[in-house]
């Protein structure tokens, strides 16, 4: 093919397919190559699965010269340019995983002409052996992947890629195309600014995944959760990721999982390189059912037939959310993305947060610790001496200190320490001060995952509104809040009673307090802390005091999801209770009480101990026995329902042995009862039920519809 400095859109589709096997672009695609096709500077926003990566490739066949990617993806720069060579692309990479004598050849080949496309990490600009290759080389384009790197209110800002402004102006300014997957207005303008573009054509293909359900499942424990995982993985029985915030809970939920029998594989930072490597190809080859894994994990799979992703722990922003949570259904068949969401976890985001924001002391005290050393001492050293919360921060001083010219890169992970000036201890004070700007911008956007989290709206367009989207006015009909999936029944008696009681407590004390210390005034808690407040002249003090803390914040977190109680961030990030309008009615009786029939409160403080020893060990530990006892808290006692659920009961036990899951997983209780009551005719019918979905009714629907049939000739 001869290659031109311009190319047209007709031509282009020429080569999209003959080259690369397409037949027409993906939506928001062709706009964007229009733009670079003109020779335009780019900035352009593309979900994750929109096809970011053609609007280099194209250029790289058509244009004259190559094209250089610059990517934090060094793990991944292999397979991608695997790809290319497959389909006739001349393509390599250049970055740290080669030997010096391939990092030369590749150089070479690069001077030559030869590669039509080269990928090139951030941290290679800084070597001035590159750059001067670079100058000798035929720049065609340059495109800079995860362009949201490169802002400091970014999600993953990276010092690296500051350095690419001072690249362009060194080769003269080559165009430059900066793609990422999710940005805000503001981020978008800060790559441009730190890019060094003067004028540059501005794309937002659009950040709506229709094909994806969001839902936040309220989980008051781990156990709680490694159970709603189970039932996710049994209910879609196809390939998935769970995300956790720390290696420690990647390797709890792998073991726990395990323990289900299940197909899983661990995947975090802590693994060699080629035990990560053998792990991601197994997922890519289908050979193992599912990932968990920290952020490690992700940036640049390209698996199509990922049907769920299961955040354990809540992430640090929503630009992290939805990056990771688009790794599912890039096949454009529906996919599901659920929040396991307990507000305690929290802590885990806020940690990091803090870590890796150093202070200003920490900072004078670190250097006063390394500056008359010739070498950085370890990181272990500084830690130690300097009493630093964590090794995280020493990284991140360090990385402010080569910012501010005062230590210098030797090898990866070793440091130098320059003669200090006036001007550099000036940009440290500088970068300190951003820094503090930028942890509180980090908080709030924290703060802005807690109220997703407790958002009653369509989930869909509150994302969509976060990013800037304004394409999409009307609800998606698709998400937890939009289906109302959970049947509500009418609450009387004692039920209705219990409900009223907390919902006094929460009228009482108004916004002053937060769901795990309303629980403890409820239950009537002994703790010292609570003591302190005078609560015995409370009157909603020890009013369900037959019922444990644990199950009563599962009730609270009902009385949210059905409206009764609202959530409210005080100072941006703790969560207190409200009563909303609703709630004060039906706590007046001046309104019926419709609530979820599983989250009505059942057991007593007795009773819950001994179901939670049960279900939870024989669950976890000794799933393969058959279970003692099944619960009939909702089962009528006329005889004919009774005998159905017992019926219903025996064939779960029995599928659970067979294979080797716990009973809860094949049909939860709660499944079980409505099944009994509402006796469903058809298997139709039987979709309605809610913890029947498409698979389970595949695998059990028949069976089920012919006990029921059995049951009513016996009546």
């Amino acid at each position: 093919m001869t290659k031109n400095k311009t190319f047209s859109v007709e031509e282009s589709l020429k080569v999209l397919k003959s080259q690369f096997g397409y037949e027409e672009f993906l939506p928001g695609q062709k706009v964007v190559i229009e733009d670079v096709l003109k020779r335009e500077d780019v900035v352009a926003i593309m979900p994750t699965g929109a096809g970011k990566s053609m609007l280099y490739q194209l250029p790289a066949v058509v244009f004259d010269g190559t094209v250089i990617v610059i990517s934090p993806l060094i793990s991944l720069m292999k397979d991608q340019v695997d790809s290319l060579q497959q389909i006739g692309v001349k393509a390599t990479y250049i970055n740290s995983t080669l030997s010096s004598v391939e990092r030369h050849n590749a150089m070479n080949g690069m001077q030559l002409g030869y590669y039509d496309l080269v990928y090139v990490s951030a941290e290679r600009l800084q070597h001035q052996g590159f750059q001067e290759a670079l100058r000798r080389t035929k720049i065609a384009m340059l495109a800079v992947d995860e362009a949201h790197c490169i802002s400091q209110w970014g999600h993953d800002f990276r010092p690296d890629y500051l350095k690419i402004k001072d690249i362009r102006e060194y080769l003269d300014f080559p165009q430059t195309v900066a793609l990422t997957a999710t940005a805000t207005q503001i981020v978008r303008e800060e790559i441009a600014e730190r890019l060094g573009l003067e004028s540059w054509a501005d794309h937002v293909a659009g950040f709506d995944r229709n094909n994806l359900y969001f839902s936040v499942v309220f989980c008051a424990s781990k156990k709680t959760k490694i159970e709603r995982i189970a039932e996710i993985f049994d209910e879609k029985g196809a390939a998935g990721i769970v995300y956790a915030g720390t290696r420690k809970n990647v390797e709890y939920i792998c073991n726990e999982l395990t323990r289900f029998g299940m197909n899983v594989q661990k995947y975090h930072a802590g693994l060699s390189d080629s035990e990560r490597e053998a792990i991601q190809n197994e997922f890519m080859e289908n050979k193992i059912d599912l990932i968990v894994a920290t952020n490690a994990f992700g940036m640049g799979i390209d698996k199509a037939n990922i049907r769920f992703v299961v955040h354990f722990d809540i992430p640090g922003d929503m630009e992290s959310y939805y990056q990771e949570v688009g790794r599912a259904g890039r096949d454009r068949k529906p996919a599901s993305c659920y929040l396991l969401f307990n507000y305690a976890d929290t802590r885990i985001p806020r940690f990091f947060i803090e870590e890796a924001h150093p202070t200003v002391q920490f900072a004078h005290k670190m250097w006063s610790f390394i500056q008359n050393e010739q070498v950085v001492p370890s990181i272990e050293q500084i830690s130690s001496e300097c009493k630093a919360s964590s090794y995280m921060t020493v990284r991140y001083t360090l990385g402010f200190f080569e910012r501010a010219g005062l230590v210098a890169k030797a090898n990866p992970g070793d440091f130098y320490v320059l003669t200090p000036s006036q001007e550099g201890f000036s940009i440290l004070e500088n970068i300190l001060s951003d820094d503090a700007k930028r942890k509180e911008h980090d908080e709030q956007k924290l703060n802005n995952m807690v109220k997703y989290a407790y958002h009653k709206g369509c989930r869909r367009l509150w994302i969509l509104d976060y990013f800037g989207d304004t394409n999409t006015k009307e609800s998606c009909h698709a998400c937890d809040n939009c289906k109302n999936e959970v049947a509500l029944q009418e609450a009387t008696g004692e039920d209705l009673i219990n409900m009223q009681k907390a919902l006094s407590a929460v009228a009482r004390l108004n916004g002053r307090w937060g769901k795990v210390r309303i629980a403890q005034l409820l239950v009537g808690s002994k703790s010292k802390d609570l003591l302190s407040l005078n609560v015995n002249s409370i009157p909603t003090y020890g009013v369900l005091e037959k019922y444990s803390q644990t199950d009563v914040c599962d009730f609270l977190d009902k009385l949210i999801e059905v409206g009764y109680i609202q959530v409210r961030l005080k100072d941006g990030r703790y969560p207190l209770l409200y009563l909303t309008e609703m709630g004060r009615s039906v706590m007046m009786g001046e309104e019926k009480c419709y609530f979820p029939q599983d989250g009505l409160l059942k057991q007593t403080k007795t009773k819950t101990k001994t179901t939670k020893r049960s279900s939870r060990l024989d669950a976890l530990r000794n799933f393969s026995k058959p279970q003692k006892k099944e619960s009939k808290t909702e089962i009528a006692t006329h005889g004919d329902t009774l005998r159905l659920y017992k019926k219903l009961s025996e064939m779960r036990r029995r599928i659970s042995q067979e294979v080797n899951k716990p009973a809860f997983v094949v049909l939860h209780n709660t499944t079980l009862e409505e099944l009994a009551k509402s006796k469903p005719r058809t298997l139709e019918e039987m979709a309605q039920i809610s913890g029947i979905g498409k698979v389970k009714l595949e695998k059990y629907g028949c069976e089920i519809l012919q006990i029921i049939n059995e049951v009513d000739k016996e009546i």
